[in-house]
């Protein structure tokens, strides 16, 4: 059944059309009304199962109770936890969360922003991969509309915008070291890909190697896996089979894994090609999601405390003022670590 609208409602009441709309809104300016007028358009309003459009009431007004959310889409896990979390958090302070995702992680969508930025959003999270679509899409929202409050969830800070970063190179180097004090001397790094530009994982994994030459050691496998954001277990699992059974030497007592996605692909090829784990060798992820928990052995992972974070975030964001905020992580110890 189509919606009533407005017009159907005028046309039924008798009325002009601006009037049912200072009815049905309640925001009657100088405009006179009588009690029995409102009470029939109501009425009618309610027969006709009137539902009000509130994306077009937004777009009148000068600002709105909405948050808008640019983030990609992959079938990583990780960025619809965010999403929900913001969400929810958003929910409980009587803000809407208008979200655009991002399918296509080789260019920005020009078009959608400018459909979202259109809701005059009190403020937009950006939260895309990989770094060069972040800082393209937070460069050209601050041109195009800097009035709005920008601010960025990723694994490197910008200290151009507010941000909230969860610093997957910084929690790297802190768990190899931690590692190493523990007498661990090889170790194994799966999903790097050397990029002409910055990237976490790229990063991530130059924090390992940092962390190693305090000790006098090298990473002793990297396992190569193109675009390791938008990878599939299987596709993890073909270049973990690959590296491993190319690799002749003995194998690395533990591997850090790009994602949790990747995690899934990597235990498959371990237990495949009968490498126990944790016996001979440990996995530890880097996002923590519930997939880590979804397989046997569960795999441990770096763990950002992401709700307290996004909390501070968005009271910052409705205050609108400035923050940058840099999340606290903790290594989760499950079956796929043998300490």
């Amino acid at each position: 059944m189509k919606n009533a609208t407005l017009k159907d409602i005028a046309k039924k009441a008798n009325i002009s059309i601006p009037t049912v709309s200072c009815i049905l809104s309640g925001n009657f300016g100088n405009t006179r009304v009588s009690a029995e007028k409102i009470d029939r358009v109501k009425q009618i309003a309610k027969e006709m199962n009137y539902i009000p459009n509130g994306m077009a009431r937004l777009l009148k007004q000068q600002s709105s109770k909405t948050i808008g959310y640019i983030g990609a889409m992959t079938n990583n896990p990780y960025h619809w936890e965010v999403f929900n979390d913001l969400d929810r958090i958003l929910g409980s302070q009587g803000y809407h969360t208008l979200m655009s995702p991002v399918h296509d992680t080789t260019q920005m969508n020009k078009e959608r922003i400018n459909d979202l930025l259109a809701y005059k959003p009190h403020g937009v999270v950006v939260n895309t991969s990989p770094q060069a679509l972040q800082l393209e899409t937070l460069a050209y929202i601050k041109k195009v509309s800097p009035e709005t409050y920008l601010a960025s969830i990723d694994s490197l800070n910008y200290n151009d915008y507010n941000y909230l970063c969860y610093n997957t190179a910084r929690s790297l180097l802190e768990a190899t070291l931690l590692l190493c004090k523990k007498g661990i001397k090889k170790i194994g790094y799966i999903g790097y890909e050397k990029y002409k530009h910055k990237d976490a994982f790229n990063e991530g994994y130059e924090s390992v190697l940092q962390a190693l030459k305090v000790y006098g050691l090298e990473v002793d496998l990297s396992v190569e896996i193109e675009k390791p954001y938008l990878c599939t277990p299987e596709k993890a699992y073909e270049m973990t089979c690959s590296a491993l059974k190319g690799y002749k030497e003995t194998l690395p007592e533990v591997f850090f894994i790009y994602n949790d996605v990747v995690a899934l692909g990597a235990l498959r090829a371990f237990q495949e090609l009968n490498i126990s784990i944790p016996k001979d060798v440990s996995l530890i992820s880097t996002d923590n999601t519930f997939l880590l928990e979804s397989v046997s052995p569960t795999i441990s992972g770096i763990s950002f405390k992401m709700e307290t974070a996004l909390l501070k975030l968005i009271q910052h964001m409705i205050e609108r003022k400035d923050c940058q905020i840099d999340v606290e992580s903790e290594l989760v110890y499950r079956q796929s670590f043998n300490p």
